[in-house]
């Protein structure tokens, strides 16, 4: 029988051994775009988090800030076994060779051939050469990469000869996808009226919204110096539109995208160039050709509204069939223009033209057509 610290010991150990045959998971989805907001921002400083593994003008940071421009994307390696937690704890991956381990193990990334298979917010990796040096850098598109240590922009190739990692992830949203807020805890989930912009809201654990913006916003929140990548959201309780954060970088999740019954619909117009809102949430244009397909509709009775310049706004109730497409066609009625016409007046003696107590310029247009 094992007693007292032998017992501990034991089960240190398998705690251990757990976390070296499972290594950690990405967190999340991930948005390329916001880890090149993030690389823009900081390449010529320490990172948010106001620690380097090295003074970054004298090596060593280079690994350490990828991790941090990889987190801010949506995809974290903080606290995995290949992490260094002096530095944070729980910590990030600081070494080249552990982030390529890292990579390999979790298939986070995928190794390919070419930097054409690349898109922002990859990594590129220089391994170990004859002298012993090696490398990491974000891709930010254009051949560029974005790198610690030496502090700026370089042509892909200035390290050495690079090895190309994409990062297998993609945005966690679409427009049209319902969320619903969690991990708000008692302070609530800020609503604001821009990306990182003022506050105009908060909303709470189980308020559910629509995303209206097929691609998010990367942008520093100035209060806390991190990139939050940032949706556009109608909220279902009370019709609010406004900006929320998708994550903590790194940490929890604020938003999550719930499944529902949905259906679509294909509207017709005529004329067509009609914008279309749906619960006042501005779905798209209707086509000169075939209609315009609405997807991701909750099932259920909605209100539509056509709106076109110089035709009268038409507003109805539709309903939408879970799992079908349901077709709609309107015609609008053009907005009354009023009828007008000239008058040539010949003036004698500087005289003044009145009508109806109007005064009116010696030659005018405009004059609707009526007896005076």
């Amino acid at each position: 029988m094992v007693k007292g610290n032998q017992s501990l010991f034991i089960i240190i150990s398998l705690i251990f051994l757990i976390s070296l045959a499972s290594p950690a998971m990405a967190v999340g989805d991930y948005y390329g775009p916001a880890a090149v907001k993030y690389a823009q921002i900081y390449v010529s400083r320490m990172c948010d988090c106001g620690i380097s593994y090295a003074p970054p003008t004298s090596g060593g940071d280079c690994t350490h800030f990828v991790s941090h421009c990889l987190e801010a994307g949506g995809i974290s390696n903080r606290g995995s076994h290949y992490a260094t937690n002096w530095l944070e704890n729980p910590g990030l991956i600081v070494s080249v060779d552990s982030l390529r381990k890292w990579f390999l193990e979790t298939g986070v990334a995928t190794q390919v051939n070419s930097i054409t298979d690349l898109e922002p917010g990859d990594v590129i990796l220089y391994m170990p050469t004859s002298s012993g040096s090696n490398h990491a850098t974000l891709y930010i598109g254009s051949n560029q990469v974005a790198s610690h240590t030496s502090n700026g922009f370089f042509y892909y190739t200035y390290f050495g000869k690079p090895q190309f990692w994409k990062i297998n992830g993609r945005k966690s949203f679409s427009k049209g996808d319902m969320v619903e807020v969690e991990n708000s805890y008692s302070s609530g989930l800020t609503v604001r009226d821009s990306p990182a912009g003022n506050s105009i809201a908060k909303k709470f654990d189980h308020t559910q919204g629509i995303i209206i913006e097929d691609n998010p916003t990367p942008e520093l929140l100035q209060s806390d110096a991190k990139v939050y990548i940032w949706w556009k959201i109608q909220w279902s309780d009370d019709g609010l539109v406004g900006w929320s954060a998708q994550s903590y970088p790194g940490r929890d999740y604020y938003l999550k995208k719930i499944t529902t019954q949905t259906g679509s619909l294909a509207i017709t117009s005529t004329p067509p160039g009609a914008t279309v809102f749906i619960d006042n949430v501005n779905r798209g244009m209707t086509p000169s050709n075939g209609a315009l397909q609405i997807n991701n509709i909750q099932g259920g009775t909605h209100n539509l509204r056509l709106s076109k310049t110089n035709y009268q706004d038409y507003s109805t109730s539709v309903t939408v069939i879970t799992g079908a497409t349901t077709p709609y066609t309107f015609s609008l009625t053009p907005v009354q223009q009023p009828q007008t016409g000239s008058l040539a007046i010949t003036i004698v003696a500087r005289r003044c033209l009145y009508i109806r107590g109007r005064y009116f310029p010696r030659s005018n247009s405009g004059i609707s057509p009526t007896s005076y």
